[in-house]
């Protein structure tokens, strides 16, 4: 039988609703582009879509490969990461200038040709920002995995894993501002001043302007207006007291979780190996952060050009969400490409990024291609469902199967999310949400990090819960001990 994928891989992964332009960056950035930065990179990176859901993979064996010479590195010189971020500054900053001159420009009355560079400088230095920040990635999945072990071990050996996960939680939790609660916090505190009685709309004017992309996504583009702004902030005015407890506390309880991850680390009497693994989970937290930020801001300026794509060349946005970027950068320079193959993307398309190049599948083997992904995406569980805890507590309720934003308007308040993996466009739902259970996710992912601040029981890693549970399923989410069950 005919083989899509190499033989010795193990696909790690992430499910959610996408369009393959606004997935297709990571593939370059992450094997080619990577690799010409730094010193390894990804060897392979799959995308399979269908019906604007995608299948997205990474392989274990780069994961494990890229964590290890992280940690050698750590371990032979100071700062190694610090160093890695600081050479990715220049990318970043250059991305956000880039941004900068788009939004000073009216796209439509360029000519081709100065759409076409304007549109190279953004694709190139959307790679170049996206590029270093996926070890990022990399390090989520091996550091859950490293700490789990060697934390289990240490703690086995003073007489408390009945205590595990409550300590994991504590020594997992950020404690660095996210780009989601620096825009609450701000918001809030323009609900402070219309609480008082004060014009607030040119502080919601300048608001919208600086966070209209924060509920972009892989599967579209939304420029919230200052309607939107304006609506939560009337929402958070009817509890003036969490107002004034979020405003108060948010940062200070930042400085507390660092103190608290202190001294436990201080009673465990964690070794060198320990305290480093619980380090880099800060660090390559806060830059997944930074790096999801960045995303949803190219999200914002990938549909502009797109838009103006369907303007000059009257291919539907349907099909022009199905090109590459060197597709849409072929189009920008007035050259044909393969229109019939962009309508059956439409329908489903795979491809396989390596360093020797980009393989696109024709229908066939796309087909194929999903049918390996599914393979290694399942396992046969019955019974309980165990995964990791990333945010303590106990409660029972209605599950709900949610893997993109289509699906959102089927959540109730106290309903319990399942899903492959949260993005930050499921932040309004999660605040419903009465507990989070997910496929993937290591303890820097996005259900991890979010579920802490709200105070929400979240268990991660599942592999199966999406599989398993089905809408109505009522379950009990047990994040005390990593456990899901049927009731």
């Amino acid at each position: 039988m005919k083989r899509i994928l190499p033989k010795g891989i193990k696909p790690w992964i992430q499910e959610g609703g996408g369009k393959y332009h606004y997935l297709w960056y990571v593939l370059p950035a992450g094997v080619k582009e990577l690799a010409r930065q730094h010193d390894f990179s990804f060897n392979i990176i799959i995308n399979f879509i269908k019906n604007d859901m995608f299948m997205f993979g990474f392989d274990e064996n780069d994961m494990f490969r890229i964590g290890d010479l992280v940690i050698e590195g750590e371990k032979k010189y100071p700062e190694y990461t610090q160093k890695i971020v600081k050479k990715w500054e220049p990318y970043r900053k250059k991305f956000y200038d880039v941004c900068d001159e788009i939004s000073s420009v009216n796209l439509s009355i360029l000519s081709d040709k100065e759409l076409s560079n304007l549109y190279k400088r953004f694709s190139d230095s959307y790679i170049g920002e996206f590029t270093l920040p996926l070890i990022a990635d990399a390090m989520g999945y091996y550091l859950e995995t490293k700490i789990n072990k060697a934390l289990k071990a240490h703690v086995k050996k003073l007489g408390r894993e009945k205590e595990f996960n409550k300590i994991l939680t504590i020594l997992s939790t950020p404690v660095d501002q996210t780009f989601f609660g620096d825009e609450k916090y701000e918001l809030l505190s323009i609900v402070k001043d219309y609480l008082k009685g004060k014009n607030v709309k040119e502080k919601i004017k300048k608001h919208q302007k600086k966070w209209c992309w924060i509920q972009n996504n892989y599967l579209r583009a939304v420029i919230l207006d200052e309607k939107y702004f304006m609506d939560r902030t009337k929402e958070h005015s009817k509890k003036p007291e969490k107002v004034k407890d979020y405003l108060k506390n948010y940062k200070s309880n930042l400085k507390k979780a660092k103190e608290e991850k202190e001294r436990l680390m201080d009673e465990l009497a964690l070794g060198e190996y320990l305290r480093l693994l619980v380090r880099m989970i800060e660090e390559y937290g806060l830059w997944q952060d930074k790096r999801k930020k960045a995303n949803l801001i190219g999200d914002h300026y990938i549909a502009l050009f797109l838009k103006e794509a369907e303007k000059r060349t009257g291919i539907s946005m349907n099909e022009l969400e199905c090109t590459t970027g060197i597709e849409l950068q072929a189009l920008f320079n007035n050259k044909k490409i393969d229109l019939d193959a962009l309508k059956k993307r439409l329908e489903v398309c795979g491809i396989v990024y390596t360093k020797e190049s980009p393989e696109i599948f024709d229908y066939e083997d796309t087909v194929l291609l999903e049918k390996e992904l599914k393979s290694f995406n399942y396992d046969e569980i019955f019974g309980d469902i165990h995964g990791t805890v990333a945010n303590l507590g106990k409660v029972t309720g209605t599950a709900k199967i949610i893997q993109s934003p289509t699906e959102f308007d089927k959540m109730q308040e106290g309903d319990i999310i399942i899903t492959s993996m949260t993005r930050p466009e499921f932040v309004p739902i999660i605040k419903k949400a009465g507990a989070i259970v997910t496929d993937e996710g290591g303890i820097t992912c996005h259900a991890a990090i979010v579920s802490r601040e709200l105070g929400i029981p979240c268990i991660i890693g599942t592999k199966v819960a999406t599989k398993i549970l089905k809408d109505g399923d009522k379950i009990e989410v047990n994040a005390n001990h990593g456990i899901i069950r049927r009731v």
